[in-house]
């Protein structure tokens, strides 16, 4: 391994958990994200549900597994983290995909 840090490979399982509608409805809205402004999501409330659509393209349902956690496959490490943000007391999203961190920062409704 020449002396460099690994991970084992283990299942990934994440469990869905019900979260009421009124924590749901503070991830409502659209989220830009820091290295490309012109990538933006919209997060949708839906049926009790929230969805993320990229540029108004097809959407993807997010499946919370904490109240600031989601996922859209459970047998995956990858999801979305919701942050709130202390200076405008809404939240922020960072979009965990294939090991990366993207950044985003809430648009002005």
């Amino acid at each position: 391994m020449d002396h460099k840090p690994y991970e084992i490979p283990h299942a990934i399982n994440r469990i869905n958990v019900t979260l009421p509608e009124e924590v749901l409805k503070r991830y409502i809205g659209k989220y830009a994200l820091d290295a490309d402004y012109t990538k933006v999501f919209t997060i949708r409330l839906e049926n009790g549900k929230l969805y993320a659509a990229e540029n108004n393209e097809e959407k993807t349902e997010l499946n919370p597994d904490t109240e600031t956690t989601f996922f859209d496959d459970p047998h995956s490490k990858d999801g979305y983290i919701f942050t709130l943000n202390h200076e405008t007391g809404k939240y922020d999203l960072t979009i965990i995909s294939t090991g990366l961190k993207l950044t985003t920062k809430r648009l002005p409704s």
